[in-house]
């Protein structure tokens, strides 16, 4: 993003917040004057200040809820990301940085181009950003590179990460360790090195053990460890890997997890597992998905190859149907992380509970 964009996009962002400050003003003026027996200054700004103060608490309770509930984060994990919330509340420059990430990130989990995803993600670092932001673009490359094949650098990053994680007492306010490690396991499992995944196993159990029972009922409940459905199958349970993966799959859809980069994940798991069985029917059929969805993905090339071993044409418009998707995903504007619509709500929510108090 070159420095002309930045401008625009920091204009808009403070453009957004002011309209939202001058709108929350003029309505809690006019709930002052209904509710007061006498209009004043001081009074305007001190209803001013208990309706901003009742907004703010009120968003970082649906944040609170939305987190525990649809994330399974615990109470926890949910205060200890606060300072980070209140950031992106009071600061354009992270909502803009913020917004940029999520639109690079479409090149990943929708246009499924990991070469072009790294070039871009490094482009953004070389501008400058913070330790966080830096954390969890380094961890989205890594992901790139297990995407691109080449495990050993996805491992090698994910590792750097941790020392990274160690030293920054910012990331451990965002992000658990165990996740590092569970990646690790993961990453260690494709490429065979089983005593190392163990030794990422041991260390990532460790860390789930200092959470509270709560804490670690949510994480189970959202099927983690991940790396769960690569352990039955590395360990030749196939049975137990295919019911996993029935639970990831349907848990993605609940949670809305539907990118093609996951989409991608979860086909090219269940294929792999159908080849182990022997149900070739359902192998070809997982595979014509992860080529259809997969694009530049390892996992796609992949799948072309075995379907060339198993004799099957991969449909022309199976590719050419990701093409046109990913064209209008990656070029559409980033969607703006905007608070009017849901603060207008409830500035009108607080506005009829004063009014009907006051009566």
């Amino acid at each position: 993003m070159c420095r002309g964009e930045k401008i625009v996009s920091n204009k808009k962002s403070n453009k957004g917040l002011l309209g939202f400050i001058v709108w929350t003003f003029i309505i809690s003026g006019a709930i002052h004057s209904v509710i007061a027996d006498e209009v004043s200054i001081l009074g305007m700004f001190v209803t001013f200040s208990v309706v901003l103060g009742v907004l703010l608490g009120l968003f970082i309770l649906y944040v609170f809820g939305y987190n525990m509930i649809k994330n399974g984060r615990s109470f926890l994990d949910c205060v200890q990301s606060l300072p980070e919330l209140l950031r992106w509340m009071f600061s354009s420059k992270v909502r803009d940085l913020n917004n940029q990430m999520a639109k690079d990130f479409k090149i990943l989990s929708e246009a499924c181009d990991p070469e072009e995803f790294i070039l871009k993600v490094n482009e953004f670092l070389a501008t400058g950003v913070a330790i966080t932001h830096e954390f969890n673009c380094r961890w989205n490359i890594a992901l790139a590179y297990y995407e691109l094949g080449d495990t050993d650098k996805a491992i090698e990053m994910t590792e750097d990460l941790i020392q990274l994680y160690d030293n920054n007492k910012s990331i451990k306010q965002i992000i658990k360790k165990f996740y590092l490690y569970d990646q690790l396991v993961s990453f260690n499992l494709k490429a065979k090195e089983n005593d190392k995944a163990k030794q990422y196993m041991d260390l990532r159990d460790e860390e789930m053990q200092r959470l509270s029972d709560t804490g670690r009922q949510n994480l189970e409940d959202g099927l983690f460890p991940y790396s769960k459905g690569a352990q039955f199958f590395n360990e030749n349970r196939y049975e137990h890997a295919l019911a996993y993966q029935e639970k990831v799959y349907a848990k993605n859809e609940e949670l809305g997890n539907v990118t093609n980069l996951n989409k991608v994940g979860n086909h090219y798991q269940f294929a792999k597992i159908y080849e182990k069985l022997g149900n070739i029917e359902k192998e070809i059929e997982h595979l014509r998905l992860v080529v259809k969805h997969g694009n530049k993905l390892k996992k796609a090339t992949d799948a072309r190859h075995r379907l060339f071993e198993l004799d099957v044409d991969v449909p022309v418009e199976d590719v050419k149907e990701i093409e046109e998707i990913v064209k209008e995903v990656v070029e559409a504007p980033p969607k703006q992380q905007s608070l009017i619509a849901y603060i207008v709500m409830l500035i009108m929510v607080v506005g009829v509970f004063v009014w009907l108090s006051s009566r």
